[in-house]
């Protein structure tokens, strides 16, 4: 809901969590007067998981008697990784179905050696559910052939937002 136009400083947003010692969390937005849209920062402090709750809606008053308010869960699982994966992002979309290697082992990650390939890294933690961000892991990169493969120093991995299909951004290293 968006601040009840006649008297907007009824307007609330609200952040819980099951265990507030284990999570630090930050409530943003939202920008530029977009109401729909509330982000929130969580940060670990302690392995576990627990439920996260926004609520956002405007308290009662004589002009809004029955005001809007709307509650948002979710589960946050703080773990550590076990298993990082890299996948190769295609810009020659044939590649899929002309590339044997890509049908039968997925250790082999095929490239062309004539372009830098843009390799996707996502972690995993024991229970194999995938990180939405691993922004604070401190990541080393090596390559145990360099004849075949070096890694520029120069060009440092990058975070990008994508969109899952449930509509969800979640942080992808590049």
């Amino acid at each position: 809901p968006k601040p009840w136009v006649l008297e907007p400083s009824k307007f609330f947003r609200n952040l819980t969590a099951e265990d507030t010692d284990s999570v630090s969390l930050a409530l943003f937005g939202p920008a530029s007067r977009n109401y729909f849209q509330h982000w929130v920062r969580a940060t670990c402090r302690a392995l576990g998981e627990q439920v996260l709750a926004v609520t956002v809606g405007n308290q009662p008053s004589l002009t809004n008697p029955f005001p809007a308010v709307e509650p948002a869960v979710v589960k946050f699982v703080c773990a550590p990784p076990s298993r990082l994966t890299l996948v190769p992002i295609y810009t020659n979309p044939q590649l899929d179905l002309s590339c044997p290697l890509l049908q039968q082992n997925k250790q082999v990650v095929p490239v062309s050696n004539y372009r830098n390939p843009v390799l996707d890294l996502a972690a995993y933690d024991q229970q194999g559910r995938k990180f939405d961000n691993f922004s604070s892991l401190s990541i080393f990169w090596e390559s145990t052939k360099v004849s075949l493969a070096s890694i520029e120093p120069t060009m440092p991995m990058e975070l990008s937002v994508k969109e899952d299909r449930h509509g969800q951004k979640k942080l992808h290293g590049r």
